[in-house]
């Protein structure tokens, strides 16, 4: 009775916090910090439980946020000179990039859109759910596809700096291959390939090129490190 007391308060205040027409900022409404801004890396914490639950109409309600915006991502990738949308991180509802030494520089958001649409496309599993969300998917995996650079000699796709990863407590300039991300890359565009084939699209061959070539997570001593220049993810950042 506990547990169940537990899971409905909870699902109760993510509800009330975190299932509104934008994406909810960073603690949702209980605390107003970063400036009251919400923070698109932090959205999958917020909703990702809701098709989980059977509340895909919950998610919905911020998915339109993304579609309206859509344009403003696209002149994102573009200034950066990539193709697609790349959505920012820490914004208001207009959708453009707060001042951050951090924000412009992280990657792991990108990602999100599809491995949630994902789960609440499993939910239902309706053609008219993929024709209304596949620009988004579309969209982002061009632009994530175009954001990894190919090494000739590795023969491999690489995510290189300036970059910063979920972990936001690595040099930009240092930061290569971080080993969240590029996994998350390989996942991410397999879905969207695979979003592409069930409404009978042509599959774009450098979704699944960059997915099947990704760099592998980097290993240290049998462990996962952060990234590829990180031989000290066990002991110098381990706090």
């Amino acid at each position: 009775m506990e547990l169940e007391r537990r899971i409905v308060l909870s699902q109760y205040l993510l509800a009330i916090q975190s299932a509104g027409k934008v994406p909810p900022q960073e603690t949702g409404l209980t605390c107003n910090s970063w400036y009251g801004k919400f923070h698109l890396e932090m959205y999958l914490w917020h909703e990702a439980y809701l098709p989980l639950w059977n509340h895909t109409e919950l998610l919905e309600r911020s998915l339109v946020w993304y579609q309206e915006h859509l344009p403003q991502a696209r002149l994102n990738a573009a200034r950066n000179g990539y193709k697609g949308a790349r959505w920012p991180k820490m914004v208001a509802e207009d959708a453009l990039d707060s001042p951050s030494p951090i924000a412009v520089l992280l990657v792991w958001q990108q990602p999100h859109i599809i491995y949630m649409l994902e789960m609440a496309y499993g939910s239902g599993e309706e053609t008219a759910f993929l024709e209304k969300y596949y620009e988004l998917v579309e969209e982002t995996a061009e632009f994530m596809a175009d954001f990894a650079a190919y090494n000739e000699e590795r023969k491999v796709y690489e995510l290189l700096g300036p970059l910063i990863p979920a972990q936001e407590c690595h040099d930009p300039m240092v930061t290569r291959n971080p080993s969240f991300e590029v996994e998350y890359w390989s996942l991410t565009l397999k879905i969207a390939a695979e979003w592409a084939k069930r409404l009978g699209r042509k599959v774009p061959e450098k979704w699944l090129h960059v997915a099947e070539n990704m760099a592998p997570m980097a290993v240290g001593e049998g462990k996962y490190l952060a990234h590829e220049q990180c031989p000290d993810t066990y002991t110098a950042f381990a706090e």
